[in-house]
């Protein structure tokens, strides 16, 4: 069954577009990677469904901007890793709710960062 899925690799497979409820029913899925994709935009909600998710890779995509609510429920993460992306702006309101996060990779990400004061590694 698809709901048991704790770890999901979908990195370098030319995927263009994610749905809101494309992670619908992966509730227990820990980790999850979709780095070196093409992919443009996320729509609100994309990660809503992953209750349990801890490690984010959405490094080397062609993302440009976050929405505000992008992490909403996403109470568990520990890791996100934007790096190589091409998000303009990040605020840390777009990280609320995320007491969890520790490690925020942004490298080469051509943004203007504001305060993360309370992560542990904070990579730009």
């Amino acid at each position: 069954m698809m709901r048991n899925i704790v770890t999901l690799f979908l990195f370098n497979n030319s995927i263009q577009s994610v749905s809101a409820r494309g992670f619908f029913g992966l509730s227990e899925l820990k980790t999850l990677d979709l780095s070196r994709n093409p992919i443009r935009i996320f729509p609100n909600g994309t990660f809503s469904y992953l209750l349990s998710l801890l490690l984010l890779n959405i490094s080397n995509t062609d993302i440009s901007s976050l929405g505000w609510n992008i992490f909403i429920n996403n109470n568990n993460l520990t890791v996100l890793d934007l790096s190589y992306s091409r998000v303009g702006s990040i605020q840390y309101s777009m990280f609320r709710g995320l007491s969890l996060l520790e490690e925020l990779y942004m490298s080469n990400v051509p943004t203007k960062v504001h305060s993360f004061s309370d992560l542990r590694v904070f990579n730009l």
